[in-house]
């Protein structure tokens, strides 16, 4: 997703062989907001289920709902199309 909204906005200005540092603040505004999104849901995935999935002296269970056929669709979903899905536009 990165490297498709990177091309998004710096197609025209790689092509004109001028690319300033607005035009990458450009790129990372563009992707900020995602990025953070997902590290804050692994994040919370690794502390809350895999940290107790693997300390040795817990008697970990995993919740009922990680069985759900929507929760056990969504990770794939989210972290393979992202929070924000680019797509190349004409041209790009």
């Amino acid at each position: 997703m990165d490297a498709v909204a990177a091309a998004n906005i710096l197609t025209a200005s790689l092509q004109a062989g001028r690319v300033s540092v607005a035009d990458l603040a450009r790129v990372q505004r563009r992707r900020e907001v995602p990025t953070r999104v997902i590290q804050a849901i692994v994040n919370v995935m690794q502390d809350r289920l895999l940290k107790a999935a693997l300390d040795p002296n817990g008697s970990f269970t995993f919740p009922t709902f990680l069985g759900w056929p929507l929760v056990r669709k969504l990770p794939p979903l989210l972290f393979g199309f992202g929070i924000r899905p680019e797509h190349v536009k004409d041209g790009a």
